[in-house]
């Protein structure tokens, strides 16, 4: 399969798009406000809080305004034994998209919370050129910014824009993308559905199921 040889590089988001955590984290949520006898919010409510790219402590302020640090306890306290897979067969597409681009992270997870889930899901990171978190940068999506640390060190490459797409699930990750210059394609393994990204201005060919289909996309596009 011949990649079209303008891209270099992946940049890739991580919590529903290489982990396959939305619809889990959703009812993990809900049934820890259930057990609080809080409101349980509906999975809608949940999706625009995800789309908006908010931070966890903040969702949960807006989800749960007088009962947020109730709830956070209670949630911290099960935290670990929570555990999320990977999307159903990346682990062969990033295996076969390495052997023709750079693959990075970036991500606002910390550390401590991403190495416990990219264990969990069996991913191994020696296959990425680069894992941006939470601690490497002082700018979150959807401010461009947060690129800026990562784009200098493939600059160093002498590798350009123009030779660098975007994954991502969310609104957050368009824009960012967006402000930052970059090519965007969206997946639909997370919070955002085709409709949102249509909305938001993405053209329908930057949008695929999950990132399984990046391989036959960067044959075709670009």
């Amino acid at each position: 399969m011949k990649f079209n040889k303008k891209i270099k590089v992946v940049i890739l988001d991580f919590d529903g798009t290489i982990l396959n955590n939305f619809n889990k984290s959703v009812k993990k949520h809900q049934e820890t406000a259930r057990r609080l006898n809080l409101n349980v919010p509906r999975k809608s409510e949940f999706r625009k809080m995800w789309l908006k790219g908010l931070p966890w402590k903040k969702l949960v302020k807006t989800l749960w305004p007088s009962d947020a640090k109730l709830f956070s306890q209670e949630y911290r306290k099960n935290y670990q034994k929570f555990k999320y897979k990977p999307v159903p067969g990346i682990l062969k597409t990033l295996n076969q998209l390495r052997e023709k681009c750079l693959l990075i992270i970036v991500t606002s997870r910390s550390k401590e919370h991403f190495d416990k889930r990219i264990n969990d899901a069996k991913i191994n990171k020696n296959i990425f050129f680069a894992i941006q978190l939470l601690e490497d940068s002082p700018f979150q999506k959807p401010d461009h910014r947060i690129y800026n640390r990562i784009l200098g060190r493939l600059k160093r490459l002498k590798i350009k824009k123009q030779n660098v797409i975007c994954v991502g699930d969310t609104l957050t990750d368009y824009k960012a993308a967006e402000g930052a210059c970059l090519h965007f394609v969206g997946v639909l393994t997370g919070a955002a559905t085709k409709s949102d990204f249509l909305k938001a201005g993405l053209s329908p060919r930057d949008i695929i199921q999950s990132v399984n289909d990046l391989p036959e996309y960067l044959t075709l596009f670009l």
